[in-house]
């Protein structure tokens, strides 16, 4: 309509790139064009087992940085960020490294959990199949009578706990294994053997006993560890559906075996152990 229209155009731009998983790279140009300083590398992280296997879905993070990643089900994650110096931490927050990145090329940082070891040691028996909790974790004792933790942080604070008996470890640096004995004066152990009554064949899988605990049936044999004396009550559940069932045994002495006690599934056959 006549008017004057001037329009200034600006003198500066700012970009920001952002990568598909990575850290975003900002910068500034003056006029039409402009160059972008800051340049990307790769960088792999790799998380492993205490015995160098892959650890799946371990959380790595970028210190200075609010952001969080984890490793896929191969234990790497691939992340595409700014060259130069950065620190980063993994296995719970319980190890760090500082990297210098180069430009435009793959810089690889590994990381190893520690390992616990664990022995239950009871009247001169090493228990087998018995429940251990570490932390938030729970494994059993295997055939050789070993319960394994082969993902625990470095350089950290346990509470071992199996039926009641508790040790504090501390754990090393990266691919270090603490081996630790759990026993008590006043423990004994109960040596169950559990059958189906329609067949008489063993019953095997995860059996609850009492407080929570359980064990693990082995070929229809079954070790519960007790502490003290007098009459103990061991709860015998999930062996069956509606087969739950009181075992009561006489332990007359600490640092004894009671051997021989057989319990029969008699109320219903037809269903499967678990």
């Amino acid at each position: 309509t006549g008017a004057n229209v001037s329009q200034t155009m600006p003198s500066e731009f700012y970009f920001r790139f952002r990568p598909y998983r990575g850290l975003p790279i900002s910068d500034s140009a003056t006029g039409f064009y402009g160059e972008l300083h800051a340049t990307y590398t790769r960088l792999r992280v790799r998380t492993y087992t205490y015995d160098g296997k892959a650890a799946p879905y371990t959380d790595v993070s970028l210190v200075g940085y609010d952001v969080q990643y984890y490793t896929d089900a191969t234990g790497k994650i691939d992340l595409d960020v700014p060259s130069g110096t950065l620190t980063v931490k993994s296995l719970g927050g319980s190890a760090e490294k500082t990297v210098t990145l180069e430009p435009f090329t793959l810089n690889e940082v590994d990381f190893y959990y520690a390992g616990i070891e664990v022995t239950l040691n009871v009247a001169g028996v090493y228990v087998v199949g018995a429940m251990v909790k570490i932390g938030d974790y729970v494994t059993f004792t295997e055939v050789d009578g070993v319960a394994r933790f082969y993902m625990a942080k470095v350089n950290t604070q346990y509470t071992i706990e199996s039926y009641g008996l508790t040790k504090d470890v501390r754990t090393g640096d990266e691919r270090t294994l603490i081996m630790a004995e759990l026993t008590s004066d006043e423990a004994s152990v109960v040596s169950l053997r559990l059958y189906d009554s329609f067949d008489y064949s063993p019953i095997n899988g995860l059996i609850g006993t009492f407080g929570g605990w359980k064990s693990r049936s082995v070929g229809g044999k079954m070790d519960v560890i007790v502490l003290g004396t007098g009459k103990k009550q061991i709860n015998i559940d999930g062996v069956r559906r509606y087969c739950d069932k009181v075992v009561e045994v006489e332990v007359a002495a600490p640092q004894s075996v009671q051997t021989g006690v057989e319990y029969l599934d008699r109320k219903t056959h037809m269903l499967r152990a678990i």
